[in-house]
Parts: C-alpha cells; structure tokens; sequence
C-alpha cells in the first residue's frame, strides 16, 4: 500500500482535521508503532503500522461511510471527546462505536449547533478560509449599543492580536423598539445540558454557573446577529472586548446551509438527503469523494 503522510491519514479517518492531528504530533502525542511521532513530514503505512493518540489504539473506521450529525450543544460541555478533569464532554453524548468529531469547536459557556462527524476531508474543508463556509450567531452582549461607526468597523474589520479579521455581518435584534432583554434571548433559560452520565448531579452544579444562566443577572443587554466567513479562537468575544463590550452569552443558529432549527439542546439528528447535498454542495465536493 502506498505511504501516506500521518496528518491526512488520521484526517481521512475521521480523527480530527488535518490542522489538529499536527497539532496532536507536535505535542507529541502520537505514537507509531511504540515510538512518538514527531516528523509531520514523514509517511507511513496504513496498512501496516500501529498507531496511538493519548496511549488509546487508532483504526480504520469500520465501513468507508462518511456520517454528519447536528448537535445542539448545551453549556458547560466541552468540544472535545475527553477530559482530564471529568467535565462534560460531546462523549457523553455520543458513546457508540462510531467515531464522531466535531466540526470546530464552541467554547464550553456558548451553546448551540455543532456538526459531527466521522469524515475528516468534509471537516478539513469546511473549516479552510478558501471555501468561505458561514457560520451564524446571535451574541448576548451587555453594556451600550454599538454606535453606527463602531458597528461598520466590526463588519468591515478589527485588528485583533493575531491579525484584522475578515468583513463579517452584524445587526441588532431589537423587540417593539426595544433593545432585546436577556430573559426574552430565546437560549438562555434552555442551554443547562442534560447530560446522559453517572456525574449528573456534581454536573449540573457547575453547569448552573455558566455563562447563558448568569446572563439573567447582568445589566441590560443587547443581541446581535452576527454572521462570519472565518472562524479563529473566540473570535467573537476578542472582536467585541475590542470596541469595550462584554459578551455574556453566544448561541451558533447555522454552518453553511444547515440550521440548528428547533433541535432541544443535548440532542442530534442526522442530515436531510436535502441538508447533506447543500452542504458538500458549499464546499464543492461530489456525494462519491471520500
């Protein structure tokens, strides 16, 4: 079998995206056969060798299906499949055989849609800058409204610390004239998870801490749509804490053409026939790629 490069092996197998697993060889968590994997560069046999992330065995997934789910996902649980310190992760909610990883990631306090999914190539595109897939939110924001020069410098870019962001969408919601209220923010009084483990009570302690349930007992607030092409780390929190406002809660309502729809939080759903062509459809990928 011909050697392949360990980064779009791992990604083909639906085991996190190509910019992750390097991320995983450079902090040395991968180990082919018996030995750490350290050369992002170098090729090895899929069909021959053995290969470990964390210490746990990595294989090929069972059948050459690529699967995408649509996850609402709760506060307080974390985009990852893993935690050291037993917080709740998306494994609690997908425990079966089948190896499902999150399309990015929201942070632990903001809720939500996430796509999962088993297919590394669909994850690696969606999330490359060149295909420009959107990602929509409404943002809970506490303090004054952004005035008219503050909201044309959000859309058409901010210098943050790891370079100006790309031109984006905003508007506010406002209800009968008003700015919106937190109470009347439709996420906020359904975002604690019900999370399906043996912890559920120590859980939901510190579920009930997070950020959407405070968001009850901030000063008024304001929420905005805000629509982005590019997705870097708490992009939106850093873009708002630049013009000196807070973000107090952060609810994602679609990635590309799909939407979260009224999914309760803590459940998925497979994708439509419709909802899975329009989504390879935005990254220009046939049905048979894979």
């Amino acid at each position: 079998m011909a050697l392949i490069r360990l980064h779009k092996l791992l990604a083909g197998w639906g085991v996190a995206s190509r910019r992750a697993v390097e991320a995983m060889i450079l902090a040395r968590r991968i180990r082919v056969d018996g030995e750490v994997f350290t050369d992002l560069g170098r090729r090895v046999d899929p069909a021959a060798c053995r290969i470990e992330i964390d210490g746990r065995p990595v294989t090929p997934p069972a059948a050459n299906v690529s699967v995408v789910m649509v996850f609402h996902k709760p506060a307080g649980v974390l985009s990852s499949l893993g935690d050291r310190f037993g917080r709740p992760t998306l494994a609690d909610f997908f425990p079966g055989p089948e190896r499902l990883y999150p399309v990015g990631r929201l942070d632990s306090d903001s809720t939500g849609l996430l796509l999962m999914t088993n297919d590394g190539e669909l994850t690696n595109r969606l999330l490359h800058p060149r295909y420009k897939v959107e990602k929509e939110y409404l943002v809970q924001v506490a303090g004054p409204p952004l005035t008219a020069a503050e909201r044309a410098r959000f859309e058409h870019g901010l210098d943050l610390e790891d370079g100006r962001t790309a031109p984006c969408h905003l508007r506010p919601i406002l209800r009968k004239g008003a700015a919106d209220s937190p109470t009347a923010s439709p996420w906020v009084r359904r975002a604690s998870p019900q999370v399906p483990s043996r912890d559920r009570q120590a859980r939901q302690k510190r579920t009930d801490a997070s950020l959407p349930r405070a968001a009850a007992l901030c000063p008024p607030t304001i929420t905005y749509r805000v629509i982005l092409r590019e997705g870097r780390k708490r992009q939106i929190k850093r873009m708002f804490a630049a013009l000196d406002r807070r973000v107090v809660a952060l609810h994602r309502i679609r990635f590309g053409p799909i939407r979260l729809g009224d999914l309760p939080p803590g459940r998925a759903r497979p994708l439509s026939a419709e909802e899975r062509r329009a989504l390879l459809a935005a990254i220009g990928r046939e049905e048979t790629e894979r």
